[in-house]
């Protein structure tokens, strides 16, 4: 085989084995090379791998029909992410258990019922969230197939399909860490804001003993504030698990991105403009608990709870949003798939 015939080879396993699961993918594509191999000693490549056929359906022969509600294609992801979300879930348990245990002394319970109620929503918000990504995806890619080239709408697959179908740039893939970091603490902090608020704020200490804990936040108007903070947070997941997922960039990555960033950015716009998110006490109880005073007009506690203060968060977070949507449409223009 020529230079060429060997890029389209290369380009057909890889459209073969992205639809297994990943502990089968090097295998495979080894096997596959072999019998490509084999049958171009007897006929041309085009010829071997149209007798081959649709890629897809090839996968589909080699990980066996399924009827399952997570398919082998997303189960290792599907998995590994329910992992790191128990993971974080326990973490996130057993830390707010510690710290009430030195706050109100009792933890035990706090703990069992924080895992269990976490672990049933933790589960059942990733089962759905995949069974969904994977209709979602199948959709997406049969679309995307069928308007390749006219031979593809009449014909199906064909081996001029692999002109325009190029094995992804590696500097278009995705970094698997960043995602699992971004999630577990996603999912620490929601459960820091669910079941903990409490617990963000000021500790304050008499003669070496636990006295109080002047929070953050208004607590009693949390019932409001609480679901904004979630739907965001929730953006936030279901971007990291597309992400995760994708594994690279492409317009699928592109757009969770930017709705994603989109509903974090106006869930925390009405919590820190529309909503009373700050405790008005904390400032005077911090004062008096620590015996300070706050006066300066540089010095940021001065401000805190007014609009000044939640406009220089909502700015931060405003820069966030551009540098990370900007990113990724630049990294999807240019090393992902139209």
């Amino acid at each position: 085989m020529n230079k060429q015939e060997q890029e389209y080879m290369e380009r057909y396993i890889y459209q073969v084995v992205r639809w297994l699961p990943k502990k089968q993918r090097d295998e495979i594509a080894m096997e596959l090379r072999e019998i490509i191999g084999d049958m171009v000693e007897e006929m041309t490549l085009e010829e071997a791998l149209t007798k081959l056929g649709d890629p897809q359906i090839l996968a589909s022969q080699y990980r066996g029909e399924h009827s399952y509600v997570i398919s082998s294609e997303y189960y290792d992801d599907y998995v590994w992410v329910l992992k790191i979300v128990m993971i974080a879930i326990g973490i996130s348990a057993v830390v707010s258990g510690i710290v009430q245990l030195f706050v109100t002394g009792d933890w035990f319970s706090n703990i069992i019922g924080q895992l269990i109620s976490s672990g049933l929503a933790g589960f059942g918000a990733v089962t759905l969230l995949f069974a969904a990504l994977e209709r979602w995806n199948v959709k997406v890619d049969l679309r995307e197939a069928r308007t390749q080239t006219a031979d593809i709408l009449e014909k199906g697959w064909s081996y001029a399909t692999l002109e325009k179908t190029p094995i992804p740039d590696k500097k278009g893939l995705i970094s698997r860490a960043d995602c699992v970091i971004s999630l577990i603490f996603t999912v620490i902090f929601s459960g820091v804001m669910i079941f903990a608020p409490q617990l963000l704020g000021a500790y304050v200490f008499e003669n070496g003993q636990f006295e109080k804990v002047i929070s953050l936040f208004n607590l009693e108007q949390w019932h409001i504030i609480l679901p904004f903070i979630l739907l965001g947070l929730m953006a936030g997941f279901v971007d990291d698990v597309i992400h995760l997922v994708q594994g690279r960039y492409c317009n699928m990555v592109m757009l969770s991105s930017i709705i994603s960033g989109v509903i974090q950015f106006i869930s925390t716009a009405v919590v820190l403009k529309v909503l009373p998110l700050w405790n008005e006490n904390f400032i005077p109880g911090v004062e008096q608990s620590f015996n300070l005073e706050f006066t300066g007009d540089f010095d940021l506690m001065t401000h805190f709870g007014t609009p000044f203060f939640s406009n220089i968060i909502l700015m931060i977070m405003f820069l966030i949003f551009c540098v990370e949507v900007g990113t990724t449409v630049y990294n999807t223009v240019k090393y992902g798939r139209k």
